[in-house]
């Protein structure tokens, strides 16, 4: 996100293509084609919709700091829109049972993260240039979102499946 906000959609696009497919190829076991084409199609299409959706509002809006905070919203929202409108629809066409609707709810808490990380893209970028530090100032922030995402897995695994 801090990518989008500093060097563009394009800059943010083409790393978010890196980065989901080294990241898939390190944690996965077993992936067929399929899985990896839409892991890495997700995370592109992902990043070209909040990095525009960000360029759009940054163009709009004349006070800078009003800007940033709108924008860091509408990250949020465009990334986490995005998605959990996209796994729930995967899951829902993989197992069919349950309504749409239930399958993107179990993705609601999750909302606070996108928060947390455009929150923390924000911040990066607005002080990047005064105090080069700032990327381990926000570190706290991912290690609560890493932490908080574990533990909602954690939770969502001992439920059972309808």
């Amino acid at each position: 996100m801090a990518l989008a906000i500093m060097h563009g959609t394009g800059t943010c696009v083409a790393a978010s293509a890196c980065y989901a497919l080294a990241f898939s190829l390190m944690r996965a076991k077993r992936l067929s084609a399929r899985l990896l084409t839409f892991i890495i199609a997700s995370a592109v299409c992902g990043a070209f919709l909040y990095g525009t959706a960000y360029q759009f509002v940054r163009a709009t809006v004349a006070n800078q700091i009003l800007a940033m905070i709108l924008s860091g919203l509408v990250i949020a929202l465009v990334s986490f829109g995005f998605h959990s409108l996209l796994a729930s629809t995967a899951d829902f066409w993989m197992t069919s049972k349950g309504l749409w609707w239930e399958r993107f709810r179990v993705h609601l808490p999750l909302f606070v993260n996108s928060l947390i990380a455009a929150t923390g893209a924000t911040v990066i970028a607005m002080f990047n240039d005064s105090f080069i530090l700032m990327p381990l100032m926000v570190a706290p922030l991912i290690g609560f979102m890493w932490g908080r995402t574990r533990a909602y897995k954690a939770r969502l695994s001992r439920i059972p499946a309808n």
